[in-house]
Protein backbone atom coordinates (compact mmCIF):
# COMPACT_ATOMS: atom_id res chain seq x y z
CA UNK A 1 0.00 0.00 0.00
CA UNK A 2 1.37 3.19 -0.80
CA UNK A 3 -0.27 6.96 -0.12
CA UNK A 4 0.39 10.18 -2.09
CA UNK A 5 0.76 13.46 0.79
CA UNK A 6 0.61 16.63 -1.37
CA UNK A 7 1.69 20.08 0.54
CA UNK A 8 0.82 23.44 -0.76
CA UNK A 9 4.77 24.18 -1.22
CA UNK A 10 7.78 21.58 -2.05
CA UNK A 11 9.29 20.13 1.03
CA UNK A 12 12.93 19.67 1.46
CA UNK A 13 14.35 16.63 -0.44
CA UNK A 14 15.94 15.35 3.02
CA UNK A 15 11.86 14.78 4.24
CA UNK A 16 13.10 10.73 2.62
CA UNK A 17 15.70 8.67 4.27
CA UNK A 18 16.31 11.15 7.11
CA UNK A 19 16.16 8.37 9.19
CA UNK A 20 12.76 9.50 11.13
CA UNK A 21 9.68 8.28 11.06
CA UNK A 22 7.55 11.64 10.61
CA UNK A 23 4.37 9.72 9.37
CA UNK A 24 2.19 6.90 10.79
CA UNK A 25 -0.33 4.69 9.27
CA UNK A 26 -2.93 3.30 11.44
CA UNK A 27 -5.36 0.57 10.53
CA UNK A 28 -8.14 1.02 12.55
CA UNK A 29 -6.85 3.09 15.20
CA UNK A 30 -3.54 1.03 15.48
CA UNK A 31 -0.45 2.22 14.21
CA UNK A 32 1.20 -0.80 11.21
CA UNK A 33 4.45 -0.53 13.14
CA UNK A 34 3.34 -2.40 16.08
CA UNK A 35 2.49 -5.77 12.92
CA UNK A 36 6.42 -5.22 12.73
CA UNK A 37 5.17 -3.32 9.10
CA UNK A 38 7.91 -0.38 8.37
CA UNK A 39 6.95 2.39 6.37
CA UNK A 40 9.30 3.90 3.67
CA UNK A 41 8.90 8.01 2.88
CA UNK A 42 10.38 9.09 -0.39
CA UNK A 43 9.79 11.86 -2.46
CA UNK A 44 7.12 12.24 -4.93
CA UNK A 45 6.65 12.86 -8.33
CA UNK A 46 6.84 16.88 -7.40
CA UNK A 47 8.76 18.59 -4.95
CA UNK A 48 5.46 19.05 -3.27
CA UNK A 49 4.46 15.51 -2.87
CA UNK A 50 5.82 12.54 -0.58
CA UNK A 51 4.75 8.80 -0.99
CA UNK A 52 4.31 6.49 2.02
CA UNK A 53 4.75 3.06 0.95
CA UNK A 54 4.17 0.03 3.66
CA UNK A 55 6.52 -2.97 3.32
CA UNK A 56 3.82 -5.29 2.56
CA UNK A 57 0.92 -5.45 0.96
CA UNK A 58 -2.41 -4.97 3.39
CA UNK A 59 -4.79 -7.99 3.41
CA UNK A 60 -8.06 -7.67 2.13
CA UNK A 61 -9.57 -7.89 5.88
CA UNK A 62 -7.25 -5.02 6.56
CA UNK A 63 -7.87 -3.01 3.59
CA UNK A 64 -11.29 -3.01 4.53
CA UNK A 65 -11.35 -0.84 7.76
CA UNK A 66 -10.56 2.66 8.02
CA UNK A 67 -6.52 4.25 7.06
CA UNK A 68 -5.48 6.82 8.86
CA UNK A 69 -2.18 8.90 7.85
CA UNK A 70 -0.82 10.90 11.19
CA UNK A 71 2.05 13.02 12.20
CA UNK A 72 4.56 11.02 14.32
CA UNK A 73 5.32 12.44 17.97
CA UNK A 74 8.31 13.53 16.23
CA UNK A 75 7.52 15.07 12.92
CA UNK A 76 9.51 17.23 11.25
CA UNK A 77 9.05 17.94 7.74
CA UNK A 78 10.62 20.92 6.47
CA UNK A 79 9.92 23.28 3.49
CA UNK A 80 12.90 23.54 0.84
CA UNK A 81 13.70 26.83 2.70
CA UNK A 82 14.79 25.14 5.79
CA UNK A 83 11.37 26.25 8.00
CA UNK A 84 9.43 23.39 9.81
CA UNK A 85 6.28 22.72 9.22
CA UNK A 86 3.43 22.44 11.41
CA UNK A 87 1.72 19.29 12.19
CA UNK A 88 -1.22 18.16 10.50
CA UNK A 89 -4.67 16.67 11.40
CA UNK A 90 -5.03 13.66 11.17
CA UNK A 91 -6.56 12.35 7.29
CA UNK A 92 -8.34 9.40 6.07
CA UNK A 93 -6.97 7.67 3.31
CA UNK A 94 -9.72 7.41 0.05
CA UNK A 95 -9.76 4.06 -1.56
Amino acid sequence: MYSNITYSENVAASVAGDGEVDFKVLIDGVDVSTFGTPITITEGATTNKVTLTLSRALTPAEYGKTITIAPATDFDVADTNGNLQAGFTSFTVTK
